[in-house]
């Protein structure tokens, strides 16, 4: 099953290639890219560039997480959460991928809040961020890598165990800033923050409490 989920991104990167050739005839000259935290485009393309750049981003970072695995020095770890890793890289290229066509959508004329898309896809990748940290073992790679995470398994598991929780609750929030959208960017990027630097503070301090306890 894993040999299989290593090859389940470049399928969906290659349907976005797909889905661009398909739509390509229909879209305008000039394609809206980007949109700020009130749903407003404010980012545009040339249509040739819009429609493939994102696939061929895909594609390339498809090909970055087939290789992480090959080159970590501490490949051996990787391999006992090689299923999880999978499933998170397949959920990250699913949410590019709905973004791609949802942009179809709106450069159609249809009137979509992005927003709406953004905030569930991106709750499904906190989320299973979440539930690869329970899972990861130390690597270069993947997971909360600060100095003192990779000194020691035991600041790595209990960081990580932490991180599970703060980003599961990041997904929670995704959700439940749906129904106030115009604050919901804002909000989670506040909450990614704070999670990144309260991990970082974290694992230093369990450190600092584990040498105290060596000493």
């Amino acid at each position: 099953m894993n040999g299989l989920m290593r090859w389940l991104p470049f399928a969906i990167a290659l349907l976005a290639f797909v889905a661009s050739a398909v739509v390509y005839d229909a879209m305008p000259p000039t394609m809206a890219t980007h949109w700020d935290a009130f749903g407003n485009a404010n980012g545009f393309m040339d249509k040739g560039t819009a429609l493939f750049f994102l696939p061929v981003l895909m594609l390339v970072l498809a090909g970055l997480f087939l290789l992480i695995p090959r080159i970590d020095p501490l490949k051996a770890n990787i391999k006992k959460f090689e299923g999880a890793y999978w499933a998170f890289v397949t959920v990250m290229m699913l949410f590019m991928l709905a973004l791609h066509l949802v942009s179809f959508a709106i450069n159609a004329g249809y009137a979509i809040d992005i927003r709406y898309v953004l905030l569930p896809g991106l709750a499904a990748v906190f989320y299973c961020s979440g539930w690869l940290m329970e899972r990861a073992q130390p690597n270069w790679f993947v997971g909360i890598r600060t100095p003192w995470t990779m000194s020691s398994p035991k600041v790595w598991k209990k960081t990580h165990e932490l991180g599970a929780s703060l980003f599961k609750a990041t997904a929670i929030l995704c959700m439940v800033f749906i129904f106030w959208i115009d604050l919901a960017v804002f909000a989670v990027i506040g909450m990614a923050l704070a999670t990144t630097v309260a991990l970082v503070v974290y694992s230093f301090l369990e450190f600092q409490k584990e040498k105290r306890l060596k000493g």
